[in-house]
């Protein structure tokens, strides 16, 4: 009888004595990552770490995996993104979950110090601006959709999934399922409230049907 982890049976799992391919390495992390996850973060996860090829193996150092993340050729930002993605992986593989039975304490992430990356403060539109852009919007699901973006801050796949029976009228509050399948509950306030009573006849999911 075989054992489970991450998702996957440790019987598909080689001896950890060895070089395995990197590719390999690379599916079963992220077979055991797949619930919850976007197929966008899974593109994004496997992207990185195919390009991080050459640092994506069983006996990698921490040495080696900081001389390839300073050697690239990418902004400070891109380098970070390389050391997030290998941090998850590198904490999945030397974790009880991978089925390695690696101790902890020796992964190489942990010699790796993250790239600093430049703090940018992002422009932000004003109350005014934001009225005007409302305003602009011919129906009244346009000036809900619009009202929610600018004061809830969700993503469009966020915002999209809602549906009529997620949205509390009575407290003004409305349930969404967030990026890793986290769900929280989002004031709504008294304008937004006016836009949503007379513009989800049916759901928000009209935008993803309809175009926005």
């Amino acid at each position: 009888m075989s054992s489970v982890f991450g998702g996957f049976d440790s019987h598909t799992l080689p001896p950890t004595s060895g070089k395995q391919n990197g590719k390999q390495l690379v599916s079963n992390f992220l077979k055991s990552r797949r619930d919850g996850l976007s197929p966008r973060t899974i593109e994004f996860y496997n992207g990185y770490l195919t390009n991080a090829s050459p640092v994506v193996s069983l006996d990698i150092k921490g040495q080696d995996i900081a001389q390839f993340i300073d050697s690239l050729q990418c902004s400070h930002g891109g380098k970070h993104a390389y050391y997030r993605t290998l941090r998850v992986f590198y904490n999945w593989l030397y974790s009880p979950k991978s089925g390695y039975q690696f101790k902890p304490q020796n992964n190489p992430i942990l010699a790796v110090d993250a790239p600093k990356v430049e703090k940018k403060i992002l422009s932000s539109l004003t109350l005014e601006q934001v009225n005007h852009l409302i305003e602009q919007a011919d129906t009244i699901r346009d000036k809900a959709i619009i009202s929610l973006f600018t004061d809830s801050g969700l993503r469009l796949s966020e915002l999209a999934n809602i549906i009529k029976h997620n949205i509390d009228w009575q407290h003004r509050l409305i349930k969404v399922k967030c990026k890793g399948g986290k769900k929280v509950m989002l004031p709504s306030d008294k304008e937004q409230n006016i836009y949503l009573r007379n513009g989800y006849q049916n759901t928000i999911r009209m935008i993803v049907t309809y175009g926005i």
